[in-house]
């Protein structure tokens, strides 16, 4: 056996001192009580129990079930399975994609919101049928779009206590509220309080298509006290609208958001000159109303009589005095019904040269009687330079009343009778001349002389 090492055979002492030993010792035993008594361990008080965290409830794990067989017991299914889950954290991420359901080209597949006011979240569902399809929906007609449109509907799912249910499932417009095998495109465009009413309203849209156009329905979707209800005032549907392009926004600050819709044309011949707009809704405390419609520019002769015309209802005399000078002079403006084999400059350059006048004699003070009569030479005058014009025709009634009066107001009364008079006794060749295609009104002719 080897000797131990040197330091091995030292003493103890030698290499910590007697008294720093047990000074160390003893201070360990102190540290060693604190830690036991600060654990409940040690001392002669109650052990404190460490705080419990708070029970969550935790939603049951349930398995996905698989798709229905068919596409119309999908409603139901899905309500079963919110029920069984309690509700989704994941607004049914999951099942869609267990379900390889089609997606949206736009928008969410499923929307959570309080629609009711209980302060509970309702579900704002799209489903949409793999085996339907429709021709693609996009800005313009289907030649340029690329997707083809998916039938379906739109649901909205409520748990009023016994389980959720299908509380309301959108159809085509003028449909009931059954499935509508036309409901092509589902798309929820959001859920938001739109009117400001302490509630939320679920927005979305679907499209019908017939031979030459579809038409996009947009529905801001609200609960009225005793039912879901369309907020609309009246029907809004128009001729390819892109859901992406609907806008929500509070243009004026008050709380309120208007609804923006940007609004296609009809592809079809017989629905006349058309031109692309901008419709804008506003809440007037019961429902959304149409409160202004923006026209793109045309270069189309009647639009620029149709914006005149507008401009004068609206109050606005000098638009309106500058819209009817260019009908009357720019000769650059397109002839829509010589397209098609007829001329409509025939009758809306007289037209817009007798609205000038009138425009400039309501503007006129009462004593000015010079002046008024000079453009009521004036009005008399198309007669002679349109003769085949029926407006033309109409105007020259309308100066043989006028001079008949004693009173400029008296002869503005009596020659708008007149005018309109002599167009209703001529009704088939006044329709014929404000023939511009079924998208297209036409106005009655009282509207063309307002008093």
């Amino acid at each position: 056996m080897k000797d131990p090492s040197p330091w091995q055979r030292r003493p103890l002492p030698d290499i910590l001192p007697v008294e720093m030993f047990r000074r160390l010792l003893l201070a360990g035993l102190a540290g060693l009580t604190l830690v036991l008594a600060a654990c409940g361990g040690g001392g002669g008080g109650e052990p404190t129990a460490s705080p419990t965290p708070a029970a969550t409830a935790t939603p049951p794990v349930v398995a996905v079930p698989t798709p229905p067989s068919e596409f119309a017991a999908y409603p139901d299914a899905i309500a079963a399975y919110l029920t069984e889950t309690e509700g989704s954290s994941s607004c049914l991420a999951e099942l869609f994609a267990a379900w390889d359901m089609p997606e949206p080209t736009f928008g969410p597949p499923c929307a959570a919101a309080d629609l009711d006011g209980d302060g509970r979240d309702e579900y704002v569902v799209r489903i949409a049928d793999a085996a339907t399809t429709g021709p693609p929906l996009g800005g313009t007609p289907p030649a340029t779009a690329e997707a083809a449109s998916y039938g379906g509907d739109i649901l909205i799912l409520d748990d009023s206590g016994g389980g959720y249910e299908v509380v309301y499932r959108a159809s085509v417009r003028g449909a009931d509220t059954t499935p509508a095998t036309g409901f092509l495109n589902p798309t929820i465009l959001g859920s938001d309080d739109y009117n400001d009413d302490g509630k939320a309203e679920a927005a979305f849209t679907g499209s019908e298509c017939g031979a030459h156009t579809c038409m996009t329905s947009v529905f801001v979707m609200g609960w009225d006290g005793s039912q879901y209800s369309d907020f609309f005032a009246e029907p809004v549907a128009q001729p390819w609208t892109q859901p992406s392009e609907i806008t929500f926004e509070d243009l004026d600050a008050d709380g309120v958001q208007e609804i923006r819709v940007p609004a296609g044309t009809v592809s079809s011949v017989g629905a006349g000159p058309q031109r692309n707009s901008v419709l804008t809704y506003d809440w007037d405390g019961t429902s959304f109303v149409l409160t202004n419609t923006r026209h793109a520019a045309s270069d189309y002769l009647y639009f620029v009589v149709v914006d005149a015309d507008a401009a004068y209802a609206a109050g606005n005399p000098a638009s309106a005095t500058s819209l009817y000078r260019k009908a009357a002079e720019d000769t650059s403006l397109k002839d829509w019904k010589e397209e098609i084999g007829a001329r409509d400059r025939d009758e809306l350059v007289p037209y817009a040269r007798f609205r000038l006048y009138l425009t400039q004699m309501t503007l006129l003070p009462t004593t000015d009687v010079d002046t008024a009569l000079i453009l009521v030479g004036s009005i008399e005058a198309l007669a002679q330079e349109f003769p085949n014009s029926l407006h033309a025709q109409a105007a020259q009634r309308f100066g043989d009343a006028y001079r008949r009066q004693q009173t400029p107001q008296a002869g503005l009364t009596a020659a708008c009778i007149a005018f309109t008079s002599f167009l209703e006794e001529r009704r088939s060749e006044f329709d014929d001349a404000w023939d511009y295609g079924y998208a297209n009104p036409k106005p009655e002719p009282d509207q063309l002389c307002p008093q």
